[in-house]
């Protein structure tokens, strides 16, 4: 194998550990608000909120066309690159504004929600900060500059987090939550402008063009991979109302947790570099394998051990009320594993520069989960969960398929990766579930400390004895010793 070029990776890992230092923080003031905050709103409140979520999400992202992804991906940039992308921006945004403004009835009557209306008004501010954000954000990246950028959204989650846990404790309910996602979003825009000073007039010249080709395939496969995210709640929503939605919204956020917050560690690095690594395949494959072995080492355990302790993980966090989250939330959990991989193979092969195949892909995925949504509606929240489980194993193979072209990655070396993470989680289910009968009788918070300090000593113990090389190298990347 060709060593790869450590100068990039020192770079990569540098930025990786400054990502990780700082998210780190935001994500477990994230993960404290979420788990104080959902003992304030009701299931109903988060049915709403999940009927927000896809059609905003993916609007936002239509905002940017995808310009975003292309400043960052182009060999050179000129200023009047930065200001074409300026003006698309702002014609985008200034449509999608106008759009939610006077368009929330309709959502509302998707929905059978009347609520719904004066949200999306108040959302609709969102796509003003659009173009002030997006330029910003593109040169952050562009220039690898990843400790500003987590710093940035250290903060923008602190005030987030501090409104929402606020205004929830009111009694503001789903207004709580909208006001965190104004927050956040508000203070990020603010501090990017801060951080990366930039002065442009907008333009709409020919080299558009070029910008929106490579953005608009960008964002057709980023839209179709949030509208398979979201998708069974689209479908769903109406036949469940927002008390059922609510309880399957907030098992798939929990479920997801581990990725969501993992994942904005290593995602801001992958495009970037694998840009930069994109006519060396060679080099790209090996650092895949070993973002696929490291990640999956961390984030495996979280995933399968909440599916293990899904019961006393409601009872004891989520509290009353929610009790019929805990089969959704089990299975679920079981689903993101597959999910992993693919959320870390997909911007690598977009930063290879073939996002046309993570569009296929996605596109064959989504017609997949449709159907598959579509059988299981009628058995409600678990059989919206089960279609989710049999999805995502599906999604990966099909995405693998398509990558084999990119990075030259065969199953053996996928799999190979993957051992270590995956021999230990199945030993660390099997010894909790070994564990159940006996601390049955204890109280609640008793069980459920023994039962994770007991997975987690049998899973660090596996990985340690079966895998020592791998032990001992992701130990190595974590505190910077060594590239490997």
């Amino acid at each position: 194998m060709i060593a790869p070029e450590l100068p990039l990776a020192q770079r990569v890992l540098a930025g990786v550990r400054w990502i990780a230092v700082l998210r780190t923080a935001a994500q477990i003031l994230s993960w404290v608000s979420t788990l104080v905050v959902v003992r304030w709103i009701s299931p109903g409140d988060y049915g709403l909120n999940a009927m927000l979520e896809a059609p905003l999400e993916m609007t936002l992202m239509l905002a940017a066309l995808g310009v975003d992804s292309a400043l960052v991906q182009a060999p050179r940039l000129l200023p009047r690159d930065l200001q074409s992308a300026f003006g698309l921006t702002i014609v985008a945004s200034g449509l999608l504004f106008v759009g939610w403004f006077f368009g929330g009835g309709w959502l509302a009557e998707w929905f059978a929600e009347p609520q719904l209306e004066p949200l999306c008004r108040a959302l609709s501010g969102l796509f003003l900060l659009v173009p002030l954000r997006a330029i910003p954000n593109a040169l952050l990246d562009r220039e690898l500059n990843f400790r500003t950028r987590a710093k940035i959204e250290l903060i923008a989650a602190i005030v987030a987090a501090l409104g929402t846990l606020g205004l929830a404790f009111m009694g503001f309910g789903i207004w709580a939550l909208v006001a965190g996602i104004m927050l956040n979003r508000t203070v990020c825009t603010l501090l990017m402008m801060l951080a990366q000073p930039w002065r442009l007039w907008p333009r709409l010249g020919p080299e558009a063009w070029p910008l929106l080709a490579f953005g608009s395939v960008m964002l057709l496969s980023s839209a179709v991979t949030l509208l398979i995210g979201k998708l069974p709640a689209l479908m769903a929503g109406p036949a469940l109302g927002a008390q059922a939605l609510g309880l399957y919204a907030v098992a798939l956020q929990f479920a997801g947790m581990p990725i969501a917050k993992a994942m904005p560690v290593v995602n801001p690095v992958l495009f970037p570099a694998f840009a930069r690594l994109s006519a060396q395949p060679v080099e790209a494959r090996h650092y895949f394998l070993r973002a696929v072995e490291l990640s999956s080492l961390l984030v495996f355990p979280l995933m399968v051990g909440l599916a293990v302790v899904a019961t006393e993980f409601v009872a004891l966090v989520l509290g009353p009320g929610w009790e019929a989250a805990a089969l959704p939330l089990a299975l679920l959990s079981l689903a993101m594993p597959p999910k992993l991989v693919n959320t870390l193979l997909k911007p690598v092969i977009v930063a290879m520069g073939r996002p046309q195949l993570v569009l296929i892909g996605n596109g064959l995925t989504l017609l997949l989960l449709a159907l598959v949504v579509m059988l299981a509606t009628p058995y409600g929240v678990p059989g919206l969960a089960v279609a989710v489980g049999v999805l995502e194993p599906l999604a990966l193979v099909v995405t693998l398929w398509l990558a084999r072209p990119v990075l030259t990655l065969g199953a053996g070396a996928l799999l190979r990766a993957l051992r270590p993470a995956t021999v230990g989680v199945v030993l660390m289910a099997g010894a909790v579930w070994s564990l159940k009968d006996f601390v049955a009788p204890l109280p609640l918070v008793a069980r459920a400390a023994l039962e994770v300090l007991w997975g987690a000593a049998v899973y660090a113990g596996a990985v340690h004895f079966f895998f020592r090389e791998v032990s001992a190298r992701a130990r190595r990347l974590l505190s910077g010793a060594g590239a490997g």
